[in-house]
């Protein structure tokens, strides 16, 4: 059962046992009425005497429970105070009524006040709750408890309490036992209810012991995940590097068809790789969603023109419904959304052997700006059974075991594309039928844009050589510890008619920056001895004290996590690439922050 299943049910008890407590001392109260109803004003003062010695008795134990819980550090001092100013308006009221008038219960108020006024000096002190302190506390108050204890016992056991009725009466006689009878009931409850302060006591902090040991746990995934995802982006950032180089000299046709095999094979790794950092980025709550402006429409058909080629080699037909009335100027993530798209549109071409993949898109305008966006992707192919259907959505299931088999996949796909529609405030539904062809429906919010809002779509600039406005090649460092990655940036930024410096450490970095001035840096994060967090906090703190412009500096890593990138602008890199990186994610780069400095001819 959850914890939180079994604090209720403690509570509930609590209030059940509470509402006993309270139905027997109403049940008394009326049975007294019934047998003498000329006693009752007396026997009232004897039950409530009764009553707040062993309230006041109960509130002087709680204390002590909770001053043992405080020093085993298992409460606060707030509730120490509390518990404290509990026992002294237990204290007021039995002070102030009229059975506190009995001459031995009302030398023991006196003892009370007197002992708690002497607290009072030292216990609202910022640094009173000393061990010294506190086991003198504790001990007064079971000398108090002591006194008062004994006097409950005497007139219980004794005459004390009866001497307000009438001596040798059959009715006070059953008063005196039935009183006894619910005082005992009365202290079974309480103790009843200290167990259970006591358990719920224990309960919270092994669940607080729990939830530490999760989050302990999470963060240990979350660097696994890490290390796993640079060890395993940086060769591939060589491999995918190297064959896009190599897919641009000359090549034998059966040579290229080799190296085509290798980029796929690549890319399916890579998209592997995301996909489980998305999935981890997901259940730690960490997908974070933008709210920008974009084209919808321009964003579907790039959907569709990516996934037109593959669909055509297998003989399938990929259209695109948009109705007109469909808007263009949307708010939203669109990396997300384009990321759920891909996921639908290649699952239907995968599963589908003949026949067509149909995308449609519907809209409906909500209150205010919202719009509601519904895209269908609908198939021909295998179809999906209601059994299987209940799965596919699970993070690493597929339909069965046959379909991984034949398909392939990580089963990842669904799940995310489900998370993100439900961030995005909607949902993916599924109608399908086992060889009648599936039709899944993507559900988001989106916000109304203006036409002039949207980015200026970007035209790919010429290849020409990186030189600066005075016409001189462009000064590029490199720092990467891996060998492999060194030679591929130098020949990507070379080949591009930059200088490039390459460095294997931080330490190499900073001696290059500081003895040259360069235009640009990309620097790796993970290296040994100094890494390029630590390497660029260096830089930054030169170029403050020595009055320098700063470099931008680029990190180039495959620890791509949101809270790991905030790490890095924060040391003070200028902007970072996810390995592995292209050629024109360099150059895209190196305009952007140079823009204004480079000759109109690079």
């Amino acid at each position: 059962m959850p914890f939180g299943d079994l604090r209720m049910v403690r509570i509930l008890r609590a209030l059940a046992a509470l509402t006993v407590a309270v139905a027997l001392v109403a049940a008394l109260f009326m049975h007294r009425q019934r047998i003498d109803k000329a006693e009752r004003e007396l026997m009232f003062a004897a039950g409530a005497m009764s009553w707040n010695v062993s309230e006041l008795l109960l509130e002087t134990q709680n204390l002590r429970l909770v001053l043992s819980e405080f020093k085993r550090g298992e409460t606060s001092e707030d509730d120490v105070i509390l518990r404290y100013e509990l026992l002294w308006s237990r204290v007021d009221i039995a002070r102030n009524t009229d059975v506190a008038q009995h001459p031995a219960l009302r030398s023991q108020l006196v003892r009370y006040e007197d002992f708690l006024n002497r607290q009072d000096e030292w216990i609202y002190e910022e640094d009173g709750l000393v061990p010294e302190r506190l086991v003198a506390l504790s001990a007064g108050l079971e000398t108090l408890a002591s006194g008062l204890r004994m006097i409950w016992i005497e007139r219980i056991n004794g005459s004390g309490f009866r001497e307000l009725a009438v001596n040798g009466s059959p009715t006070v006689e059953t008063k005196a036992r039935l009183e006894r009878w619910m005082l005992g009931l009365v202290l079974v409850i309480a103790a009843y209810l200290i167990a259970e302060i006591y358990m719920a006591g224990r309960a919270q902090a092994r669940e607080q012991r729990l939830r530490e040991e999760a989050t302990q746990a999470n963060s240990a995934k979350s660097q696994f995940l890490a290390n796993v995802s640079h060890e395993i982006r940086t060769p591939l950032n060589g491999i995918l590097g190297m064959a896009h180089e190599l897919a641009e000299t000359p090549l034998a046709p059966e040579q290229h068809r080799m190296l085509r095999v290798l980029e796929d094979s690549g890319s399916v790794l890579l998209a592997t790789i995301n996909d489980v950092l998305d999935i981890s980025k997901i259940e730690a709550g960490r997908m974070e969603l933008e709210f920008i402006p974009f084209d919808l429409h321009e964003l579907v058909e790039a959907v569709c023109d990516l996934y037109r080629p593959m669909a055509t080699e297998k003989g399938l037909s990929l259209t695109l419904i948009c109705p007109d009335e469909c808007p263009r100027a949307v708010r939203g993530d669109p990396l997300r959304l384009r990321q759920a798209l891909y996921n639908l549109v290649a699952n239907a071409i995968k599963f589908t052997a003949s026949g067509r993949v149909e995308i449609a898109l519907n809209s409906l305008y909500l209150r205010g700006e919202r719009i509601r966006l519904e895209v269908s992707v609908k198939d021909t192919g295998i179809g999906i059974s209601e059994e299987e259907a209940a799965q596919i959505f699970k993070p690493f299931t597929q339909a069965s075991a046959t379909t991984s088999r034949e398909f392939g996949g990580t089963g990842l796909g669904l799940s995310i594309t489900r998370q993100i529609a439900r961030n995005m405030g909607g949902d993916v539904t599924l109608r399908s039928a086992k060889g009648a062809g599936a039709t899944f429906t993507f559900s988001v919010m989106l916000g109304h844009a203006l036409l002039e809002e949207l980015p200026e779509r970007l035209v790919a600039a010429p290849r020409r050589p990186l030189k600066t406005a005075a016409g001189y090649p462009l000064r590029i460092v490199v720092a990467d510890d891996n060998r492999t990655n060194r030679i591929l940036v130098e020949r990507m930024l070379t080949r591009a008619g930059a200088e490039v410096t390459l460095c294997s450490s931080g330490e190499e970095a900073i001696a290059a920056m500081a003895r040259e001035r360069f235009d640009i840096a990309f620097m790796d994060i993970q290296m040994p001895h100094l890494d390029g967090v630590n390497a660029t906090r260096r830089i930054r703190e030169r170029e403050s004290r020595t009055g320098q412009a700063q470099v931008p500096i680029i990190a180039l890593t495959a620890n791509v996590l949101s809270h790991q990138v905030e790490d890095y602008l924060q040391a003070g890199m200028t902007d970072w690439l996810a390995k592995p990186v292209s050629r024109d994610d360099l150059l895209e780069k190196i305009r952007t922050y140079l823009g204004d400095d480079l000759s109109s001819a690079a």
